[in-house]
């Protein structure tokens, strides 16, 4: 549960949920999200109906462990793969008035989850500045405030820094309703914004121009046509103990690089129980494997006729030279 929302804030809609006659809302787990991690603040929330607290920018391990202390065990996968799952680093990726290393760790070390972000970022950014823009021009300070709260944390999540501190600035600035910094910072922060997703738009189109498709190898094929369906029932399922094994003998079994890098993408999907995510990346493998062997019936198909045909002409060659050899024979007698 977001703290800082418009129209009811966080602890004012817990109230409301916990209000409600059925049990479940008296009993179901609220969690407090929020940027303002200062002294306090979880005590503050622990006494308002809620159940935790989790600090924005979210780093993926502290929103698992949160995720497997509340969510029941006969509901929740299991932390799949954790160990084979390597951290990335920066993975070559350097982009202006970006600290990427501090931006894939938050991602939990997965360069996959950055660039994804980063993704989301760039489609959300510009639409946040305007409605930042057009409260402004309303005088509602309130909501400006909590729209550049919101910015705040996603700049932190993307290794934005300078970004982020702008936005906190601006952001105590509405606090305090402060109008000529936030007029005069506010225009500071949405140009160097505009600058970042430039940068961006270069990064992410020449991702997406060398981000070959998922395209299964020849030694794996067998082995992913026969387990994939397997992992995707068992999701389906929340099956942990199969997803577990299913995943386990694909992750031993493949060797292509490109496959394992799907694997690792599916199973870092399943770590944080993004399910439907998984199973798309599984649908779009499976699909790849029956192209694959589609093509394969289609090139022996070809061959096939292709020897056909030269059996064929082989055979009227041979009947051209038979006639002939009787026209010679019947010439001499």
């Amino acid at each position: 549960m977001d703290h800082m929302m418009p129209d009811l804030d966080g602890i004012e809609t817990a109230k409301l949920i916990r209000a409600l006659p059925d049990e479940y809302f008296q009993t179901v787990p609220i969690v407090a999200l929020t940027a303002n991690a200062i002294s306090g603040m979880k005590e503050m929330f622990l006494s308002n109906e809620m159940d935790d607290f989790l600090a924005k920018p979210i780093e993926i391990a502290k929103l698992h462990a949160v995720l497997q202390k509340w969510i029941p065990g006969n509901k929740r996968g299991k932390a799949l793969a954790a160990a084979s799952m390597q951290n990335d680093g920066t993975s070559g990726i350097e982009l202006e008035g970006l600290d990427v290393a501090q931006g894939i760790a938050r991602m939990g070390g997965f360069r996959e989850g950055y660039v994804k972000t980063l993704g989301f970022f760039h489609e959300d950014a510009l639409s946040r500045i305007d409605l930042m823009a057009s409260a402004l021009e309303k005088g509602d300070i309130k909501a400006f405030t909590i729209y550049i709260h919101g910015i705040k944390s996603a700049c932190g999540n993307i290794g934005a820094v300078a970004l982020s501190e702008l936005a906190a600035r601006l952001e105590a600035a509405g606090i305090r309703n402060d109008t000529d910094f936030i007029r005069t910072h506010f225009e500071i922060f949405a140009d160097k914004t505009r600058d970042l997703l430039a940068v961006l738009d270069v990064f992410l189109r020449r991702e997406q121009a060398g981000d070959a498709a998922v395209v299964a190898g020849d030694d794996d094929v067998a082995l992913l046509l026969l387990e994939l369906p397997k992992l995707r029932i068992a999701l389906g399922k929340f099956d942990a103990g199969a997803i577990e094994k299913a995943l386990a003998t694909l992750q031993s079994g493949v060797a292509g690089t490109e496959n394992r890098h799907a694997l690792d993408e599916i199973a870092q999907h399943v770590l944080l129980f993004q399910y439907d995510a998984a199973m798309a990346i599984i649908d779009a493998l499976s699909a790849s494997c029956s192209d694959h062997g589609l093509r394969d019936r289609r090139m022996h198909d070809r061959r096939k006729s292709e020897r056909r045909t030269e059996e064929t002409h082989g055979q009227q060659e041979q009947r051209v030279g038979d006639r002939r050899s009787l026209d010679r024979r019947a010439e001499k007698k």
